[in-house]
């Protein structure tokens, strides 16, 4: 649900058209896609540990924009940063789509249709819950069936391929309209209207498309060494698509099982229920990609555009593998990490100060505000935003010089293009008017010799003059793109020394933090906000008569998101009796998903 959230709450400026909007949003995907088994919601909830830091790094950035657009365009009361589990916006959201789903459930042309939301008080993020449905499908899914998985998170692809090699399931991923066309993906391009993942075409052939689905398990390692994610970063050199010279890893381990020695055989083994990672293979794959990067740099500069993230030490190439290890769940068994934090310390974590304290439950915006026992950790320090500006201005700088430089190079190329052909022609102007040539004043139209040879000089002098000036301003940019990268490297050098000196990496206060969100009373949250102040269940709506006792059971729908919202034709008809709700148990996502 995350991207359909953004998408409509980038539109809407209040929360009667946002509501007014998704249920629109909503109403095109059922439309579109048809379900005749099963629809399932998943809201982001509180995501694992791991990913604290990062998740509050892209807040902060978010809440700086939100900050320097205030004012702009009229007034906005929504902001993506409601989109947290643990917020109001995230309880609204919540009852919003419950109010929803019953209001179509009571349509005659969904009553064989049952429901499933997983609201933002069920710990896990929406692509995770997603993948743990697919790999735990309901009884009557059988084999052969096609999903339809709405995301624009890439993510998502690698997620349906696997549900897809699991149990023989047809998943495609839709993407958003692009340039007015809908992308839809799978996994083998197979379908009518599918897209391949570029990496994955191998020349847009089907070959290309069953090894894939043969080798989609060792493709989430690869994926995760190639582009990095959210636990672990890439290793350095290595892409997905490819580059100028260097095939993508997904290429390069195509070749290296093609090799006899590596034939058949796969990154990851598996010896029962556990798997590991096969390491002479992992060792083999990533010698061949680095004869191709040992001689090539990055191409970035450390601590480019990146957010105030307090530095951290190098990376240690064996927690490296225990990370990738921790990733796919290749030791078995759940990761030794405890459960996430509740919604309502989920958002108290995230969530920056200045912009962040309005989306919070008014119950714990305090706890922002200085004499908090946590104030610290949304105290901002303005050397840091100082350093940091001075950085994006150096490269802003430094971009700008490499457009003139590319500008003046094309100049230079097209001038010295032009100085070749007028040369010829000058050659051919010395030969006609040279002494004792009969007929070259009529061959250059009555115009006496010296005066041809004069203007055929003169034409010579100015594009040696024009070649000459393209060439001298070439040489100044370059010059300059040099000052401005040496300028680049010392801001970059001066951020990280204060960020070593000021801010040393240390691990996130998860007590003090949950402590001080404890001390917060229930009774002092607004009645629909204490639903986040624990971890909830996800639901299963249906409309007919109850099942077997403790499973389905009547209950009170919600009421309409909003006062305006009750233009909408009454809810309640005498079928109302007819909707039954299930509340379902905590599934463990599977590790597979973890990974992404």
């Amino acid at each position: 649900m995350a991207s359909i959230l953004h998408g409509v709450l980038r539109k809407a400026r209040n929360p009667h058209r946002f509501h007014m909007a998704l249920y629109r949003q909503l109403d095109e995907v059922l439309s579109r896609t048809r379900p005749s088994k099963s629809v399932v919601f998943a809201l982001d909830g509180p995501a694992p540990l791991a990913k604290l830091l990062t998740q509050r790094l892209r807040r902060a950035r978010e809440g700086r924009k939100t900050g320097a657009s205030r004012g702009s365009g009229g007034p906005k009361t929504l902001s993506s940063l409601g989109l947290t589990p643990g917020t109001p916006l995230m309880a609204a959201i919540q009852e919003s789509l419950t109010f929803f789903i019953c209001q179509r459930l009571l349509q005659p042309r969904w009553h064989h249709v049952h429901f499933e939301l997983s609201g933002a008080t069920v710990q896990g993020e929406g692509e995770v819950k997603i993948m743990s449905r697919l790999l735990h499908p309901w009884a009557d899914v059988a084999p052969g069936d096609t999903h339809a998985v709405i995301a624009d998170d890439s993510d998502c692809l690698l997620m349906a391929a696997m549900a897809a090699t699991r149990h023989g399931q047809h998943v495609f991923v839709l993407a958003e309209p692009q340039q007015g066309r809908r992308i839809i993906f799978g996994p083998d391009g197979a379908a009518r209207g599918t897209a391949q993942l570029p990496f994955l075409s191998g020349g847009g052939n089907a070959e290309s498309g069953s090894r894939f689905v043969g080798c989609a398990t060792d493709l989430t390692v690869i994926a995760v060494l190639a582009a990095g994610n959210d636990y672990l970063p890439a290793l350095k050199g290595a892409s997905l698509n490819g580059n100028a010279g260097t095939p993508s890893l997904w290429t390069l381990y195509l070749r290296l099982r093609s090799e006899p020695l590596w034939a058949g055989r796969s990154l990851v083994l598996r010896d029962g229920g556990a798997a590991t990672i096969n390491a002479p293979m992992l060792a083999a794959l990533l010698r061949l990609q680095n004869a191709y990067t040992a001689d090539r740099g990055s191409g970035r500069f450390a601590g480019g555009d990146d957010d105030l993230e307090p530095l951290k030490p190098p990376a240690d190439a064996a927690k490296y593998m225990e990370g990738l290890a921790w990733l796919r769940g290749l030791v078995g068994g759940l990761p030794p990490e405890r459960a996430p934090l509740v919604p309502t310390a989920c958002a108290m974590a995230l969530l920056p100060a200045g912009a962040g304290e309005a989306q919070l439950p008014r119950a714990l915006q305090h706890l922002m505000r200085e004499g908090s026992p946590i104030a610290d950790l949304f105290t901002v320090c303005h050397e840091c935003t100082t350093l940091q500006n001075e950085l994006r201005k150096a490269l802003l700088h430094a971009h700008e010089a490499r457009m003139h430089l590319a500008a003046a190079l094309e100049r230079q190329v097209k001038a010295t293009e032009v100085a070749k052909k007028d040369a010829e022609v000058l050659r051919s102007v010395d030969a006609a008017v040279e002494p004792g040539n009969v007929g070259s004043a009529e061959a250059l139209g009555g115009v006496s010799d010296a005066a041809a040879g004069a203007a055929a000089q003169q034409a010579g002098g100015d594009l040696e003059a024009e070649v000459e000036e393209a060439t001298l301003a070439v040489r100044n940019w370059q010059e300059k793109v040099i000052t401005l990268r040496r300028s680049v490297k010392a801001a970059s050098l001066q951020r990280e020394m204060h960020m070593r000196d000021c801010h040393p990496y240390a691990p996130f206060p998860l007590a003090r933090l949950e402590a001080a969100v404890a001390a917060v009373p229930v009774q002092a949250y607004g009645p629909a906000e204490r639903s986040m102040t624990a971890f909830g269940h996800a639901y299963r709506f249906r409309y007919g008569r109850t099942g077997p006792p403790g499973r389905f059971a009547h209950f009170t729908p919600p009421q309409p998101p909003t006062e305006v919202i009750k233009i909408i034709k009454p809810l309640w008809a005498p079928g109302i009796k007819m909707l039954s709700r299930e509340a379902l148990p905590l599934i463990v996502p599977d590790r597979l998903a973890v990974v992404l």
